[in-house]
């Protein structure tokens, strides 16, 4: 599974192959810093990682 807490990924669940899976990711013009949560559906443990998104200087 993986979850975004802004914008919209192109999918909630995920095949993996060898450990590697696909998605898009549209911020929707959001800028800021988004987390994305991985993990599976039955179980608590969640690898949170931090995206920031914004215009470059």
């Amino acid at each position: 599974m993986i979850h975004a807490s802004a914008g919209l990924l192109n999918a909630t669940r995920v095949r993996l192959d060898h450990g590697v899976a696909r998605v898009r990711f549209y911020p929707l013009g959001y800028t800021g810093e988004i987390k994305i949560k991985l993990g599976r559906k039955w179980y608590e443990v969640w690898n949170e990682y931090n995206l920031i998104v914004g215009e470059t200087k």
